[in-house]
């Protein structure tokens, strides 16, 4: 597949955004690319929360940072999803971004989920606390 300028999807996405009309229960969440590009095509100036999702590697938390300083740029409120986290990478994550809306633990059978295209069965109680999160960051 070429490569090319994402900027009509990037327009595209602006004006979603800006023009959604939501009901008062209900929120739309925006799946990005990781980096900081939408930033820059004023994806997230419509947004009410950023919410970034960091794995255990140098590279996520470097862009964190990043992320952060540019959605306090914007005046937005960003909440950190930690995801992929083996006790041992816990507490050096937790030192770096702070109190985290969500983490998710590495979990051996959802890998493996995601290995094999399934979705993912159970109870996870942690997509209800992040909502929760989110929709209180969201009234704030």
């Amino acid at each position: 597949m070429p490569q090319g300028c994402a900027c009509a999807f990037g327009e595209a996405t602006r004006q979603l955004v800006e023009n959604l009309a939501l009901s008062p229960n209900e929120i739309a969440i925006v799946d990005m690319e990781a980096g900081i590009e939408h930033f820059g095509r004023g994806i997230d100036d419509s947004a009410d929360v950023i919410l970034m999702v960091i794995d255990p590697s140098f590279e996520s938390l470097k862009l964190s940072r990043k992320i952060g300083e540019l959605s306090a740029s914007i005046g937005k409120p960003i909440r950190y999803v930690l995801n992929k986290v083996n006790r041992g990478d816990e507490e050096f994550m937790l030192e770096m971004v702070g109190k985290p809306a969500a983490v998710f633990y590495a979990r051996s059978e959802i890998a493996m989920a995601g290995l094999k295209g399934n979705e993912l069965s159970g109870d996870y109680p942690v997509i209800g606390q992040l909502a929760a999160e989110l929709l209180e960051a969201e009234r704030a």
